[in-house]
């Protein structure tokens, strides 16, 4: 990343907030590696808590200070030092020192973090208090591809004028050379080393721990890639499914219909089977009904008006018929 962010055309990103999207004021960083302006995360520590990072959600335990209390993220300063100091080589760029000079050239304090103009460069190399300043003038300002040249020198709180330039590995703190004498005295409770020695060792194991992130990393933007390819096929094998799902109850909706027709039809000669036996039975009834009325009146007709010899005759008439 750092030789992304040594060209003109770094990414902007990394100098974005992703709570105001404004460049960062103040950037601190959180336990989980995400910067954002002390302004953004004091805000945002009043409406929740326990507090959680804007981007992953990680639940934050805040220092007994609060918000203030986090570490200042020096390499974003740095990234933005670097983008103002490019920016302010331009012309029509006012000097941050004086506040209002635009013309002429501008050189970079890398301990001020400044852009000034020639009259506040010439005065600011005059005071003594500012003489191992480290000042690039413009012409190397416009050429410089370094960001390093553009580091923030680090100073202690408690001796304002002087760099940290030790690192007491006892205290895990930084501490300048007049700590070394009172408060970080090397002996058996403190053990303070050049910055550089503990630096490149710290260097060294960042790098392992680059190298055994490689492959978990590689892992996960294959896996991002397989769920965004699933994504992508969703849709499709949505609609596919979905013509699928319809084609087949098509197909069941046209087997009822051809199986509701065939028992209906079955009903239909089933009723005509029965009505035509229904209908002979009837006749066959009442041919027998009419064969008995016949008969009734024929015997009742002689029993009310017939002689003793025609109701001996129809007696034994019935009583053959019977």
């Amino acid at each position: 990343m750092a030789s992304k962010m040594a060209s003109d055309d770094f990414d902007d990103q990394f100098l974005t907030c992703s709570v105001c999207m404004l460049h960062f004021r103040d950037p601190r960083v959180l336990p989980c590696l995400h910067t954002f302006c002390r302004e953004c995360l004091q805000e945002w520590a009043t409406k929740q808590q326990p507090l959680e990072c804007p981007t992953c959600r990680t639940q934050v335990s805040l220092p007994d200070q609060g918000v203030a209390g986090l570490r200042t993220n020096f390499y974003v300063n740095n990234l933005l030092d670097f983008a103002a100091a490019k920016k302010g080589a331009g012309p029509g760029v006012p000097c941050q020192v004086c506040e209002g000079n635009v013309e002429g050239s501008k050189s970079w304090c890398a301990d001020c973090a400044k852009l000034m103009c020639e009259s506040c460069t010439l005065l600011h190399r005059k005071f003594p208090l500012f003489e191992d300043h480290e000042v690039t003038p413009e012409n190397a300002l416009k050429a410089e591809k370094d960001l390093g040249k553009f580091h923030r020198k680090r100073h202690c709180q408690k001796h304002k004028n002087q760099e940290l330039v030790f690192y007491c590995e006892s205290c895990n703190a930084l501490v300048c050379t007049a700590c070394t004498v009172v408060d970080h005295r090397p002996g058996k409770d403190h053990d303070p080393v050049e910055i550089a020695t503990v630096a490149q060792r710290k260097k060294k194991t960042l790098q392992g721990l680059l190298q055994d992130m490689d492959p978990r990393l590689k892992e996960i933007q294959a896996s991002v890639k397989e769920v965004e390819r699933k994504m992508s096929n969703l849709m499709p094998t949505k609609e596919a499914a979905t013509d699928q799902a319809r084609a087949y109850f098509r197909q069941l909706a046209d087997l009822l219909q051809k199986r509701e027709q065939q028992i209906l039809s079955q009903i239909d000669e089933q009723c005509r089977a029965d009505g035509k036996a229904l209908q002979t039975k009837k006749e066959a009834i009442e041919f027998e009904l009419a064969g008995l009325t016949s008969a009734q009146t024929f015997c009742q007709q002689a029993v009310e008006h017939g002689s003793d010899v025609h109701i001996l005759e129809v007696g034994n008439q019935v009583r053959e018929q019977g």
